[in-house]
């Protein structure tokens, strides 16, 4: 439940952000492009963050458990 938290809310804004972009090229009048982008940039911002969390918290996993193996 936690991690979900932490990836379906970045993957909604890079999904709106590329809609809104697309629309906003269609028709220039609607405006809003800055909010598009800025959804676009914390989107991948939170997905890579997201990603080196995860990636971190293995790699600390991976040394206590090789620690605990150690042990005599």
């Amino acid at each position: 439940m936690g991690l979900a938290v932490l990836i379906i809310p970045p993957v909604l804004a890079v999904i709106f952000g590329h809609i809104s972009l697309s629309q906003i090229k269609t028709n220039p009048q609607t405006g809003g492009k800055g909010l598009g982008i800025t959804g676009l940039v914390l989107g991948y911002l939170s997905l890579v963050g997201t990603i080196a969390w995860i990636v971190l918290i293995g790699f600390a996993a991976a040394m206590a458990a090789s620690e605990n193996m150690n042990i005599e």
